[in-house]
């Protein structure tokens, strides 16, 4: 029997940032399509890290999750171009660590690319998030979409 590969490679960037890898994670995983696999490089941070954060989540992985390790960092673009070559998925999603999406995301893009045979690619607008971290919870001090307005927010956690 032939295993069925997933529709969608999200393909996932990340550097001893914990917090945010988790809440990326989180926001995949929450998606309401389901047909996605995650490919996730650790890009010279702290492995074990990852590997316990990923485990956390394993009975929502799934097993959709296949995690790569750089010893020492190649850099952002780089290391996306490692993970477009680890993909074979029919679409990707460039998704950095601290990344996040609204839980139909991947159900609009995918849906709107099945529709549309003469499209490659879809880009979508986003608001500019400016975060800290602080007690172990990232807290979002502003968000801004694309011409400057703000837009009320809160922390999360």
């Amino acid at each position: 029997m032939k295993i069925k590969e997933s529709k969608i490679g999200i393909l996932i960037r990340t550097k001893n940032r914990p917090l945010c890898l988790e809440r990326a994670i989180v926001h995949i995983i929450s998606q309401t399509f389901k047909n996605w696999h995650m490919h996730i490089l650790n890009d010279g941070g702290n492995f074990e890290e990852v590997e316990r954060i990923i485990k956390n989540y394993d009975s929502r992985i799934d097993g959709r999750v296949t995690l790569y390790d750089n010893r020492f960092s190649v850099g952002r673009g780089n290391a996306l171009s490692q993970l477009i070559s680890y993909s074979s998925e029919e679409y990707l999603l460039i998704n950095d660590d601290d990344d996040t999406i609204e839980h139909d995301f991947l159900e609009k893009t995918s849906a709107y690319l099945d529709n549309n045979e003469r499209c490659v690619g879809v880009v979508t607008s986003n608001y500019d998030v400016f975060e800290t971290i602080e007690n172990n919870t990232i807290k979002t001090i502003a968000k801004r979409d694309d011409f400057g307005k703000e837009i009320p927010c809160s922390s999360i956690t």
